[in-house]
């Protein structure tokens, strides 16, 4: 058996980088792991070189690699595409979750945005917080407007426009082990001074704090984890996952977003709250691994 870890030069960067890659390898080892790009139909042929006992680590959103891959009858661990467009379609998401789990107003027209409340702008469909910075937070419907021009011209994609949840961000790492789940709650300080979100450089210089929400408030906790789990089943989701959510001081918790494919690093989110099971990091990947299943997608 080996791993074969799918992707394309498009996505390379965003969900499996060359440290990660790196990484991966070597703490898989001795279990060989290869990386297959995918580009286009005209790729779809190397992708019969993958034997029936590997597994398929894919690291790609594009729908028709990963049905390519599942007619093979290949073990992988990805998602359905309806499933994968939750990770952007904030809409499609709140729909998903009405009724069960709250998430913060979204402004689809600047008509709609007014003075005197506090607005989150951020890029649509940009991993790792690319493009959020001290900025994001904007106090006026001028701020609004001002930073929703920014990133239609530094980024090329549209911005959405919700409303700011004060409180602390808190990050929930699901994984599914079929008749159960891994699943743990933490909370994330920001350490960068004016900051208290989880701005681009404050992931990239990895200037967080993370604490067992288990120990700071078992109850929050556990209604985290059940939220989570509900949730990551009303999208569809099948493998494993990273959902984020505001919670005010007073307790209330706001889904911001669903990530079905977390960053694998052993200093990523998704691991330093999976951590705190004691899980180390080499059965963290297995157990990645072990959610690979043959299906038809």
């Amino acid at each position: 058996m080996k791993v074969v870890v799918v992707t394309n030069t498009r996505e390379v960067n965003s969900l499996i980088p060359q440290v990660k890659f790196d990484l991966i390898k070597a703490t898989l080892a001795p279990i060989e792991v290869q990386i297959m790009f995918v580009e286009n139909e005209e790729d779809f042929q190397l992708l019969d070189k993958i034997s029936q006992n590997d597994i398929v680590l894919v690291e790609t959103k594009d729908a028709e690699t990963i049905h390519q891959i599942a007619i093979r009858g290949l073990r992988h661990t990805g998602e359905v595409p309806a499933a994968v467009n939750f990770d952007s379609n904030k809409v499609d998401l709140r729909k998903a979750v009405a009724g069960k789990i709250p998430m913060p107003g979204l402004y689809v027209s600047l008509d709609e945005v007014e003075d005197g409340k506090r607005y989150f702008v951020k890029p649509l469909i940009l991993e790792d917080s690319i493009g959020i910075d001290e900025h994001s937070l904007c106090h006026s419907k001028a701020e609004v407007v001002e930073r929703v021009k920014y990133i239609n011209e530094k980024f090329g994609k549209p911005a959405i426009i919700e409303d700011f949840i004060e409180g602390y961000d808190v990050t929930v790492g699901i994984i599914n082990r079929g008749d159960s789940f891994i699943v743990k709650a933490v909370r994330i300080d920001s350490l960068l001074e004016g900051v208290p979100f989880q701005s681009e450089q404050v992931k990239t210089e990895d200037l967080r704090d993370f604490y067992d929400m288990d120990e700071l408030n078992p109850k929050l906790s556990e209604m985290l984890k059940n939220m989570a789990i509900g949730a990551f089943l009303s999208i569809g989701a099948t493998n494993y996952a990273r959902l984020d959510f505001r919670v005010t001081e007073a307790g209330q918790p706001y889904l911001i977003e669903v990530n079905l494919y977390p960053g694998l690093k052993d200093t990523g989110a998704m691991y330093r709250a999976i951590k705190f099971t004691g899980i180390p990091y080499r059965d963290y990947l297995y157990e990645v691994l072990n959610t690979a299943r043959r299906r038809l997608i």
